[in-house]
C-alpha cells in the first residue's frame, strides 16, 4: 500500500487530478465527521464531487426527510446483507453535499447493522425529496433475462440454451429456469426459489433440457386452437396457454407436480387433443378457468368428455 496522505475534503478534486494518486487517502475536515474516511479510487463519475468513498462512520449521515420508510423494507435489507456477505459489488449510495442520503438508505442500514464498509459518492448539489423520487422512478432492476444474456456473453453455454428456450417457447423466466433445472415448471415454493438464485449466480444447469423441450412442445400443440395474443382474423380463440397458472396445471397432469407427487394416472395426450379437435365447444371451455386448479378441472372435463361414468378418469 502506498503512503497515506491527509487532505481536506475540499481539496479532493485537486488530488484526483494529480498524475500520481496514492492508493488510499485519509480524508478529514468533513462537517460532523469525528474521524477520517478511507478513500478508495474507482472509476470517476461525472457530476459528483468525488470518486467513491467508503467509511464505517455511519452516524455522520442523515436521512432525507420524506424518503421511503426504511422499516417496511426489512426484507430488502436482508437481501442486501446477503449480497454484501457474498462479496457482490453494489452501486455506491448517493449523498448530497449536506451528507443526507439521497439513494441507498437501505444499504446504509445494512452496513451499519453488520459493520460493512459503506460506499458512497457525494453530489455537487443539495438534494430534495424530488431528487430521491426521480432516482427511484428511473432505476431499472436486472431481470432474469438480463442475467441470462449476461452469463451467455461470458461464455456459459447453459445460458445460451436458456435464451434459445425462452425465445422459442415464450414461457416465463421462472418456468423456463425450473424446467431446465428440474424438468418441471416453477411452483412458487422454497426449492424453486433456490434454483432462481443459482440461475442469477451463474450456476444454471440444463440436465433436464430434453424433458423441458418435450414439455414445451406439448404446450405448443395448443397453438392450433388458441392465440396467445390478439391476432385479428386468425380464427382461433384468444387464450395465453403459456401463462404460468396454465403451465403448472398442464405439468401437474401430464408429468406430476413433483418427483414425490407423480401424476395421478397415465395421461393420454393424444386422447385429449382428439377430444379438443372434434368438439369446438370444448375449445371454448378451456380459457374460462381461473387459476391452476380451475385449469386442471377443465382439462379433466375435456379428457372425460362423452365418456361413460365408469370409464371416467380422475386426473388430480
Amino acid at each position: 500500500m502506498k503512503k497515506t496522505e491527509r487532505v481536506n475534503f475540499s481539496n479532493i478534486g485537486k488530488v484526483l487530478n494529480t498524475k500520481q494518486k496514492p492508493e488510499f487517502l485519509s480524508v478529514s475536515g468533513i462537517p460532523g465527521h469525528k474521524g477520517t474516511l478511507r478513500f478508495r479510487y474507482l472509476e470517476s463519475i461525472d457530476g459528483f464531487a468525488s470518486e467513491v468513498l467508503e467509511t464505517k462512520e455511519y452516524d455522520i449521515f442523515s436521512l432525507l426527510n420524506g424518503n421511503r420508510n426504511i422499516e417496511r423494507l426489512s426484507a430488502h435489507q436482508d437481501k442486501l446483507t446477503k449480497s454484501f456477505k457474498e462479496g457482490q459489488l453494489l452501486s455506491p449510495a448517493i449523498i448530497d453535499r449536506n451528507l443526507r442520503i439521497v439513494d441507498g438508505q437501505n444499504r446504509w442500514v445494512s452496513c451499519k447493522k453488520n459493520g460493512f464498509w459503506f460506499q458512497y459518492v457525494i453530489t455537487l448539489n443539495v438534494a430534495t425529496i424530488r431528487t430521491a423520487q426521480l432516482l427511484n422512478e428511473n432505476q431499472k432492476s436486472w431481470t432474469m433475462d438480463d442475467y441470462g444474456r449476461s452469463w451467455a456473453k461470458l461464455g456459459r453455454d447453459e445460458y445460451g440454451f436458456y435464451n434459445d428456450y425462452r425465445n422459442e417457447f415464450k414461457l416465463s423466466c421462472s418456468d423456463s429456469v425450473c424446467l431446465l433445472m428440474t424438468g418441471r415448471p416453477y411452483q412458487g415454493n422454497n426449492p424453486n426459489e433456490k434454483h432462481l438464485i443459482l440461475f442469477k449466480k451463474g450456476k444454471l444447469t440444463t440436465n433436464y433440457f430434453d424433458a423441458a423441450q418435450a414439455f414445451a412442445a406439448s404446450l405448443m400443440r395448443f397453438k392450433k386452437y388458441y392465440c396467445r395474443t390478439a391476432e385479428p382474423m386468425s380464427g382461433r380463440k384468444l387464450f395465453n396457454f403459456g401463462k404460468s397458472s396454465f403451465v403448472r396445471a398442464w405439468a401437474n397432469i401430464t408429468i406430476g407436480k413433483s418427483e414425490s407427487t407423480p401424476q395421478k394416472c397415465i395421461f393420454d395426450i393424444e386422447r385429449f387433443f382428439e377430444k379438443l379437435e372434434k368438439n369446438e365447444s370444448l375449445v371454448d371451455l378451456l380459457p374460462r378457468a381461473t387459476g391452476t386448479t380451475g385449469f386442471m378441472r377443465n382439462i379433466e372435463d375435456i379428457y372425460n368428455y362423452m365418456t361413460r361414468e365408469d370409464k371416467r378418469v380422475r386426473l388430480f
